[in-house]
């Protein structure tokens, strides 16, 4: 199975390139090309993950029901709804003639 990782790629003149695991600021490559850092920081990737396993664990139940369920109704005493809603129209209307 092939994992993707976001890689931060950065240009510095007094270094060349330098790439960032993003979430595993450990593993880093410097390179005088963009592609020599990207290889490093995926060989210090690969051999991370080769120490241990990312496990997917619960963080907690959703809440029974709908979600919507807790906003319906909240702008109904709302004066300026309606208002509101006329600006969001003529706001897509204008997008889709773009």
């Amino acid at each position: 199975m092939t994992m993707y990782h976001d890689i931060f790629v950065e240009h510095q003149p007094e270094r060349g390139y330098v790439a960032t695991a993003l979430g595993w600021p450990e593993c880093v490559g410097i390179g005088a090309t963009k592609e020599e850092a990207i290889a490093q920081v995926c060989a210090r990737l690969t051999e991370r993950l080769a120490r241990g396993e990312i496990v997917r664990v619960p963080a907690g139940e959703s809440p029974p029901g709908d979600p919507w369920e807790r906003v319906i109704g909240q702008f109904v005493e709302d004066p300026h709804w309606d208002e509101f809603q006329d600006e969001l129209r003529r706001l897509r209307e204008e997008a889709n003639r773009a």
